[in-house]
């Protein structure tokens, strides 16, 4: 993989919207898991109503999954199709940045792995849910 997958001269959109990173999939038919990150400034005037007016930068950071675009066309072929699950990992932490470390890539990538297998778990509590309340 080539590094930095986005820069300054990046639009919204980048990189190769509606296909997978890795694999190159079409996200139309699949749906996608998101991992996203945002910042704003809040001016003195205040960003939101619930905060208060000062000058300081918030953090989110969040990732998620969401279930294919137009699957009530296609019929249920894949019981995620509906599902629409966030989990929210950095929730308007009051700084423009966040560094997480690890002692080693391996603990890195356990940590990267259970965050997949938390998500996994509440996409598959949300399909048991829908399906309660269909039946």
């Amino acid at each position: 993989m080539e590094y930095p997958i986005l820069d300054k001269n990046s639009k919204p959109s980048d990189p190769s919207p509606g296909k997978c990173l890795v694999c190159g999939a079409n996200l139309r038919e699949t749906g996608f898991v998101w991992f996203m990150g945002q910042c704003d400034l809040h001016t003195r005037r205040g960003f939101l109503e619930n905060i208060k007016p000062r000058l300081h930068w918030s953090l989110n950071i969040d990732m998620g999954f969401h279930g294919c675009h137009g699957a009530e066309h296609e019929g249920r072929l894949r019981k995620d199709r509906f599902v629409y699950v966030p989990i929210f990992l950095v929730n308007d932490f009051r700084s423009n940045n966040i560094e997480l470390q690890f002692c080693s890539t391996q603990c890195a990538r356990k940590w990267f792995n259970e965050l997949m297998d938390d998500l996994d778990q509440a996409v598959e509590k949300a399909i048991q849910e829908e399906d309660a309340e269909v039946e």
